[in-house]
C-alpha cells in the first residue's frame, strides 16, 4: 500500500490481469482494455491477479520526481536480489521522499523512532553516497 502527495496515477491493463485496492475497500480486478484511476493522495496498491506476466500502461501526473524514485528503488531491489531494497536503502528512500511518497500501513513506531535512526547510522557509515 503506498500513497502519492503530488500525483494521480492510472493504469490501463493491456495483457493479463490486475488487482487493485485502496486502502480500507475491498480489491477490485481489471481485465485487458480497463482502467484504474486513483488520485493524489488516496492509498492504493495494485498487483498481478493473473498466471501471466501483466502488460500495464500508465501514466503519473505530474511526473515530478516519480522517474527519479523508481530508477533508485528498483535499483535498489535489484542489488538486494529480493525484490526488495535493504534496509538502509529503503530507508534512505523513503526519508528522502517522505514529502512525496509514504507507506501508509507502516507502523509509526517505524516511522517516528527505527526510519530516522536508521538514516542517521546509515549517515554515519556513508551508506548513501552511492545513492
Amino acid at each position: 500500500m503506498h500513497v502519492h502527495f503530488k500525483q494521480d496515477e492510472s493504469l490501463t491493463v493491456v495483457k493479463g490481469k490486475m488487482g487493485c485496492q485502496i486502502l480500507g475497500q475491498e480489491p477490485v480486478y481489471y481485465a485487458v482494455g480497463q482502467t484504474a484511476a486513483f488520485l493524489r493522495n488516496v492509498p492504493h496498491r495494485f498487483w498481478n491477479a493473473g498466471d501471466d506476466e501483466p502488460v500495464i500502461s500508465s501514466w503519473v501526473k505530474p511526473v515530478n520526481s516519480v522517474i527519479f524514485f523508481l530508477t533508485a528503488l528498483y535499483a535498489a531491489q535489484k542489488k538486494s536480489g529480493s525484490g526488495r531494497p535493504e534496509i538502509f536503502d529503503a530507508t534512505y528512500l523513503m526519508t528522502r521522499y517522505k514529502h512525496e511518497y509514504d507507506l501508509p500501513e507502516l507502523p509509526s513506531f517505524v516511522k517516528k523512532v527505527m526510519m530516522p535512526a536508521t538514516y542517521l547510522i546509515g549517515q554515519m557509515l556513508r551508506m548513501y553516497k552511492k545513492i
